[in-house]
């Protein structure tokens, strides 16, 4: 779908967490994703402009959200659907870190 402004991740511990300009992409992704379906785009371009969301903490709220948008666009999009989140959800109002980024960007490769 795209590729990451920031690259690789893994040179940063597991539990480092996540920016607003790490999530910004990915939400772009799906959006772009749910186009190629015919779909109208779930994000607004606040929502995907990184300046806008600067000095916000990602929690276990917007995880919840990518990874369900992120799975509805691939359903939508007719992408195969044989792969799984290897992190566990984040908890209640926790803090979403590098792992679950990861499995977020391995979900659009």
């Amino acid at each position: 779908v795209g590729s990451f402004t920031e690259g690789t991740i893994t040179d940063v511990p597991a539990n480092t967490p996540v920016k607003a300009a790490q999530v910004t992409p990915i939400r772009t992704a799906v959006n772009m994703l749910r186009r190629t379906a015919g779909l109208s785009d779930v994000y607004s371009s606040t929502e995907v402009d990184p300046l806008q969301l600067q000095g916000q903490a990602v929690d276990d709220t917007h995880w919840t959200s990518l990874m369900t948008n992120l799975s509805n666009a691939r359903l939508s999009a007719g992408v195969p659907t044989g792969w799984s989140y290897r992190s566990p959800d984040p908890a209640l109002n926790g803090q979403v870190n590098r792992t679950h980024l990861e499995d977020l960007r391995r979900a659009l490769q």
